[in-house]
């Protein structure tokens, strides 16, 4: 099984390096580019209002194939949301229903499937900016799939109850500090770099589930909650700070199952692993 997942690892590696070209801004073709064509971009700005319309919790799916995405809340309506982008066909779809007091909110990028053309004389500029305020007071599940780029979530100003990540190529950092309501994390890791924050003074009991792809996995926790942490080690460096090893689970000191305490587990892929206490 491992050896069919670090196949996988590898394929998804060569599939998404072409969209990391994409997520910095410009892709180059054949040198002949002068640097003066990246500030000929004109972009196109909207904001998007959706208002909550009575919903008590949601169900959230983000989908966003490429660019720089940030996540916060402030919001005084379910959503208040800024976009920024080069091209038209990147103007993300946002729909939004309710039923018995249950929303359904989706934000999708309709072009993450557009074929790019980059046979041309000189550099071809694609960017693609995200800026998601969401109501701080408003219950809800969180989905991410994001493809490539750069993306700086902070579920921890939000009421997530339950987060799903899908990552491609990139980095992402995801603030999960001191969050209020959040009991069940379940990430799938692509290529590039992942941070998550644990840390703070949690009074509830947390279950992650991470999938290791290639590159870093940096876990930063709490110094005053239990944690426990399994991980099935495939080609991976683990670097550890106050924690105890007990065969493929690493334990901090102040671990117990009669008080609040973290649950992850790692399937690691290829790269590094980092727990971080704080």
């Amino acid at each position: 099984m491992k050896q069919i997942k670090f196949h996988k690892l590898f394929l998804l590696y060569f599939l998404l390096t072409g969209l990391v070209f994409i997520s910095c801004d410009f892709i180059p073709n054949n040198g002949n580019t002068s640097q003066n064509d990246t500030t000929k971009i004109e972009l196109i700005k909207n904001n998007e209002v959706v208002a909550l319309n009575n919903a008590k919790f949601v169900e959230t799916e983000i989908l966003m194939g490429a660019g720089k995405l940030t996540i916060f809340g402030g919001a005084e309506n379910l959503l208040e949301a800024a976009f920024a982008y080069s091209n038209k066909k990147f103007k993300a779809d946002i729909k939004y229903e309710v039923s018995e007091e249950e929303g359904k909110l989706k934000i999708i990028q309709p072009s993450s499937k557009i074929h790019y053309n980059i046979q041309n004389d000189r550099v071809k500029m694609y960017k693609n900016i995200w800026n998601l305020r969401f109501n701080k007071d408003v219950p809800m599940n969180m989905v991410i799939k994001f493809g490539a780029g750069n993306a700086d979530v902070h579920i921890n100003e939000l009421l997530v109850e339950k987060l799903d990540l899908e990552l491609g190529a990139g980095k992402a950092s995801i603030n999960l500090n001191n969050s209020k309501v959040l009991n069940s994390v379940d990430v799938e890791m692509g290529v590039g770099d992942l941070t998550l924050d644990l840390s703070g003074d949690w009074d509830h009991n947390l279950f992650a589930d991470i999938e290791g792809g290639i590159g870093k996995l940096t876990l930063i926790l709490p110094e005053k909650v239990g944690v426990k942490v399994k991980i099935e080690k495939g080609i991976t460096d683990v670097n550890v700070d106050n924690f105890v090893k007990k065969g493929k689970y690493y334990y901090n000191e102040r671990f117990s199952e009669d008080n609040p305490f973290m649950e992850i587990e790692i399937d690691s892929g290829i790269g590094q692993i980092n727990l971080i206490t704080k």
